[in-house]
């Protein structure tokens, strides 16, 4: 999955009970973030939530999976760091997807969100996630972000 195992953190059994309710079983989720700790931890909280995470360090690499023998199709949804500095980020990756073709939908998150003063829908975005977040916000977004 892309961290390292023997520094995982355990999940207490009261998170992972809580979680199994609104279980997230059986979703693949591609996660773009250029800071490692990110995305490994969205990934592990995802797994804890029954989905499959795909980490990536930036969008150009992500991009190159899903088009890939389009991967695209077995993938729920795009979550995406906004800011990149050594890539691609979230909305040039929407962007880059929306212009191929490509409609599984893409999601931003950010710890930058006061300066965001566009539109998530003119950045082909279908939602935007405050960093940081807990398992549970992550859970309820990622819900929200598939019912539209």
């Amino acid at each position: 999955m892309g961290f390292d195992e023997g520094i995982a953190p355990e999940v207490p059994a009261t998170v992972t009970a809580a979680t199994q309710s609104g279980s997230l079983a059986g979703l693949r989720i591609v996660v773009v973030d250029d800071e490692a700790a990110m995305r490994d931890v969205s990934c592990l909280s995802l797994e804890v939530l029954g989905a499959e995470g795909h980490p990536f360090e930036e969008g150009g690499a992500a991009l190159e999976y899903l088009t890939t023998q389009d991967r695209w199709r077995d993938i729920d949804l795009v979550l995406a760091d906004l800011t990149i500095p050594k890539g691609v980020g979230g909305v040039e990756l929407a962007h880059e997807l929306t212009s191929r073709g490509i409609t599984v939908p893409t999601a931003g998150m950010s710890g930058y969100l006061a300066r965001c003063d566009v539109p998530i829908t003119d950045q082909g975005l279908v939602g935007l996630l405050a960093k940081p977040f807990d398992m549970h916000e992550l859970h309820n977004f990622v819900d929200a972000m598939l019912a539209l």
